[in-house]
């Protein structure tokens, strides 16, 4: 069985060098041309939503499949087929609405949801039931903007067009400053909230959100 601390370990140690890499570029910003900032700020960007979004397939597939949580408590296996397989075209259907049928399996990863994302989670785990499944619901339920906030700014590093730079202007109103050229460039604004750069923020978002669903119940 999978121990999720093992599992939080490996995610902190990941988010840690993604928040050395920010400071890095941050520091290096003033001095090198704007274009190359700009590559590593969605390079960056990037690489966290792909270590997030693989934690939380991680996380709910070892649900499924049985594991003890940080706190040395046991979640039972699903009585079910537990295969990524069964377990993605679940997940799949549940996204999207669609019929659960008996021995269908999914024949590719690429097929498999965007795990990562807040709205999918919950569909998600109400179809899956793994035995942590409320625990859960209320780890990522957690009012922390974080998740949400990265997807978008990735989503419109990763398609750039008048749509996506809407979405940047609706969570502009969190963050303190104006001067959005580019996707990326909420990426250094400072969340009025917290009084951090927000790459820091969301990042440390994360951390809170393993923590909770690793550790409980």
């Amino acid at each position: 069985m999978v121990r999720l601390e093992m599992l939080y370990r490996k995610l902190l140690l990941q988010l840690n060098k993604l928040q050395t890499r920010a400071v890095d570029i941050e520091a290096k910003s003033g001095s090198v041309e704007p274009w190359r900032t700009r590559y590593m700020t969605e390079s960056l960007i990037q690489d966290s939503w792909h270590t997030w979004c693989s934690f939380v397939r991680e996380l709910i597939i070892s649900s499924c499949t049985g594991c003890f949580t940080r706190n040395g408590s046991i979640i039972p296996a699903r009585i079910a087929n537990n295969s990524w397989q069964r377990l993605g075209y679940e997940a799949r259907q549940a996204v999207y609405g669609g019929k659960i049928s008996p021995g269908r399996l999914l024949r590719s990863l690429r097929l498999e949801p965007t795990w990562g994302d807040q709205k999918n989670i919950i569909p998600i785990l109400s179809v899956l039931e793994p035995g942590n499944k409320n625990e859960l619901i209320s780890a990522f339920g957690l009012p922390l903007r974080g998740p949400r906030h990265l997807q978008i700014v990735r989503n419109a590093c990763m398609h750039k067009h008048g749509e996506s730079m809407m979405d940047i202007r609706t969570i502009q109103i969190y963050y303190l400053g104006s001067n959005i050229k580019q996707p990326c460039d909420l990426v250094w604004h400072i969340e009025a909230a917290s009084n951090q750069t927000a790459i820091f923020r969301w990042l440390d978002d994360l951390k809170i959100i393993a923590d909770v669903g690793t550790s409980i119940p």
